[in-house]
């Protein structure tokens, strides 16, 4: 990201120029010759920009070193240092364009900034699903829905990343508190979204319980009394759905309900 915050500003001063040497255009000096686009293309800022990071990203896995590096690799400049030496007012308007405000921006700030577990943004708010707004940082998001934000971070948000979001489980109802210690003496954290709870162990990992099984957890007494789940839900024979606990196992049929075996 900041190597596109260093050619924006070595290449134009963040201008969307409609001149430049040769057949350079635009923010970042594109050259249609060279197989960035069409003139209109090239000077279209979100287009320029996304072709930009389409081809950092495809280079930056063979280029070493600083932001600069990968600026040269991508642009080939007759000058190729300019672009670290553009570093300082590069990181200054990266950090202007991401800084959280509102109510993200509030939240950020009394977790404290970037001194907070989500250190410094690196994207700024966007849309998120179903009507939310989000703001991404190197460690985490704070996530907004509809008055109220949340933070979600570490291994219960590559959780939710990765079966979905919000479009899934919803929005998140809380922070990340301590969880109950299991009889067996573990300890863990966990997170209630619309849809289900989350909960991380050391020993265990993130697992999800939610729907009925997620019902009949709670109505047992939770970690406290079935321990920290080992799993997600499984689906058995028979139609039957259970999933399994440090010190239980909670079944799931639609013609019995729930049970617990041990």
């Amino acid at each position: 990201m900041l190597a596109g915050f260093e050619t924006g500003w070595v290449e134009s001063h963040m201008n969307n120029l409609n001149c430049g040497d040769r057949d350079s255009l635009g923010v970042f000096q594109q050259r249609p010759s060279q197989g960035w686009g069409s003139p209109d293309q090239v000077r279209d800022v979100d287009y320029s920009s996304n072709k930009f990071f389409e081809v950092a990203q495809q280079m930056e896995p063979d280029v070493g070193g600083t932001a600069g590096n990968l600026a040269q690799a991508v642009q080939r400049s007759a000058y190729p240092d300019r672009y670290d030496q553009s570093e300082g007012i590069a990181v200054q308007m990266r950090d202007e364009a991401f800084q959280p405000y509102g109510t993200i921006g509030d939240k950020y700030a009394a977790m404290g900034g970037s001194n907070s577990p989500l250190g410094n943004p690196v994207r700024a708010e966007a849309d998120a699903q179903l009507g939310g707004r989000f703001t991404e940082f190197e460690h985490g998001m704070i996530i907004w829905h509809p008055d109220v934000a949340w933070a979600v971070y570490g291994d219960i948000l590559q959780k939710y990343w990765a079966t979905g979001s919000e479009s899934t489980w919803g929005f998140p109802t809380m922070d990340e508190a301590a969880a109950g210690t299991s009889p067996g003496g573990t300890t863990g954290r966990y997170q209630n979204f619309e849809q289900a709870l989350f909960l991380w162990s050391p020993a265990t990992g993130t697992h999800i319980v939610h729907g009925a099984i997620g019902g009949e957890f709670g109505r047992s007494g939770n970690e406290r009394a079935l321990g920290f789940p080992t799993s997600d839900e499984i689906s058995g024979s028979g139609g039957e759905i259970y999933q399994t606990f440090q010190n239980a196992v909670i079944h799931y049929t639609s013609s019995r309900g729930t049970w617990i075996t041990h």
